[in-house]
């Protein structure tokens, strides 16, 4: 009898702490997908520049990092309703680090687009869930 009650109260207290635990958001397909790094030895992508589908409120990161003194290589963000486009610019071409929240939910893909990055430069994106 007093098994069953510690097993009675255990399961109370499991499906107490479910209701109570805050879980985080699910990510978006095109948020799940868009990570990455590339620097001058880099072969391909190195991650996926590319997105699609973004729920409002993702936050997209680009971080730019170069050596003092360097070349400034421009990147921006662009969005095509389909892998062959066409497409608009979200951003202007920025030689520094920034982020862009998605303003609306979108089933389009989101690209970021930069030339190479020259040696001692190092370009990382990620994007972080709406909440």
């Amino acid at each position: 009898m007093k098994r069953a009650a510690s097993s009675t109260l255990f399961a109370v207290f499991v499906l107490a702490s479910m209701t109570i635990v805050s879980w985080p958001a699910l990510a978006s397909e095109g948020c799940s997908a868009f990570r990455g790094s590339a620097d001058h030895q880099t072969k391909g992508q190195g991650g996926e520049r590319v997105g699609h589908g973004f729920d409002r409120g993702d936050t997209l990161t680009i971080t730019i990092h170069r050596s003092e003194g360097q070349l400034k290589v421009g990147a921006n963000l662009l969005e095509y309703a389909s892998p062959n486009g066409p497409f608009r610019a979200l951003t202007e071409d920025s030689p520094t680090s920034f982020t862009y929240t998605v303003p609306a939910r979108t089933s389009d893909y989101i690209y970021l687009n930069f030339g190479s990055a020259l040696p001692g430069m190092t370009v990382t994106w990620s994007c972080t869930p709406a909440k």
